[in-house]
């Protein structure tokens, strides 16, 4: 088994405007409330890098069924989300802030479907209070599609919703196009400027369909013996790739959280 050479780190394209709080853990979202933007195989691919750099941290599948991340990643915690158990006040995800206040860094994958509910959640629990009286930094990491109105839509009413405490990141998802120029500008239009933003590089047809098939990651794929050595430099290219982008994700993270 060959081990995948490690990528050179590159700098975060802008600060972030809410860091880390030193000793607290930091909550990320990963939302879009379309689906086909690579939001669960962003997820465990980011997952991935912050284990290979030693930076321990919670997987959560707010969907009920749990069969996306889990497709990816064994140790997976799922927790109630859905605007029915919103409504009941029976909702999970309010001890994801007292996790985080203990020093837990923690990854969220909302799942399909599921924006339109987070959103119904930070209304109904008073966000902005939840966030100071736990002291916990949080973010959301939005994918988006080359040029599609409707992901960049998501993107930008949640910015207008959390701008003034939460950091709002651009995730350019490259699996439907690599043209965003239009959206970049739209962005700025709309928000003033740029925001934090990187790219999530496409998977190739051919291993995406082994990921599935196999229920592993790019760097699960790359640890087994079973490539051949094109395939293994292919793959060892693009997890170097997405290396790069994935440390600009790197200040959000307290190096003291557990």
């Amino acid at each position: 088994m060959q081990t995948p050479t490690p990528a050179t780190q590159s700098a975060p394209l802008s600060t972030f405007k809410f860091p880390a709080t030193p000793g607290k853990g930091h909550i990320i979202f990963v939302t879009n409330n379309k689906g086909g933007v690579a939001k669960t195989t962003l997820t465990a691919h980011v997952s991935d890098y912050l284990s290979e750099q030693g930076l321990q941290h919670l997987l959560v599948d707010v969907d009920m069924s749990g069969n996306a991340l889990k497709r990816y990643k064994s140790a997976t915690i799922v927790l109630n989300f859905d605007e029915t158990k919103i409504a009941k006040g029976e909702s999970d995800l309010d001890k994801l802030f007292e996790l985080a206040a203990n020093g837990c860094n923690i990854l969220v994958d909302t799942g399909a479907n599921a924006g339109k509910g987070l959103m119904s959640w930070m209304k109904d629990v008073d966000f902005l209070s939840l966030t100071k009286e736990h002291d916990v930094t949080v973010s959301f990491i939005v994918p988006i599609n080359s040029e599609d109105k409707d992901t960049l839509s998501y993107l930008l009413f949640l910015h207008d919703f959390v701008k003034d405490y939460c950091n709002v990141i651009v995730c350019q998802s490259e699996v439907h196009g690599t043209q965003f120029e239009n959206s970049t500008k739209a962005i700025e239009e709309h928000c003033g400027g740029a925001l934090p933003s990187f790219r999530f590089p496409e998977i190739p047809t051919k291993f995406a369909v082994m990921f599935k098939e196999k229920d592993l990651t790019l760097l699960g794929c790359l640890k087994t013996d079973k490539l051949s050595v094109l395939d293994q430099k292919r793959l060892e290219r693009r997890w170097q790739e997405m290396q790069v982008e994935f440390s600009k994700l790197l200040p959000l993270f307290s190096v003291t959280a557990k």
